[in-house]
């Protein structure tokens, strides 16, 4: 049963991951040459957190 847990655990991670690397990709650099640092550290935060939620489902499922 516990196994499930961390399963749903990973593929939420992972898929935050991907979603959350798209916005900060379109959101921190709206143009060319520009960068919004407030935005990229929010989101490149948000990148890091589900990542690590992946990483922990992958060594516990």
């Amino acid at each position: 049963m516990s196994h499930d847990f961390w399963s749903i655990l990973l593929l939420t991670g992972l898929i935050g991951w991907l979603v959350t690397c798209i916005v900060l990709m379109l959101r921190a650099f709206p143009e060319r040459g520009v960068c919004n640092v407030p935005s990229a550290i929010r989101w490149g935060g948000a990148a890091l957190f589900s990542f690590a939620v992946w990483i922990v489902g992958l060594l516990n499922a």
